[in-house]
């Protein structure tokens, strides 16, 4: 078995098995969203709490060399970035 491959299934198949309340985190406040964008962006570590799928390649990329976490934590402040499901943040 090759090497990508097996990062695929240690990866990317625990990630679709993920318990219900990571698959569908409730209404986050946007300060902790903030403070967390600014200190874990890099690793996608906001993005994980608010339910998206992306922060896996947002912690690949280092967040996106700091410019996708620049993105995301202007979106927050200006409280335009939405929960995974459409809910705006608390």
């Amino acid at each position: 078995m090759s090497v990508a491959r097996l990062y695929y299934n240690f990866m990317f198949k625990k990630i679709i098995n993920l318990p219900y309340y990571l698959k569908s985190p409730s209404a986050q406040p946007r300060t902790r969203m903030y403070i967390i964008c600014l200190l874990f962006g890099f690793a996608g570590g906001h993005r994980f709490m608010m339910g998206y799928r992306s922060w896996i390649l947002q912690f690949i990329t280092l967040g996106g060399l700091g410019i996708w976490s620049l993105y995301d934590l202007v979106k927050i402040a200006l409280n335009e970035m939405t929960m995974s499901d459409g809910k705006p943040l608390a």
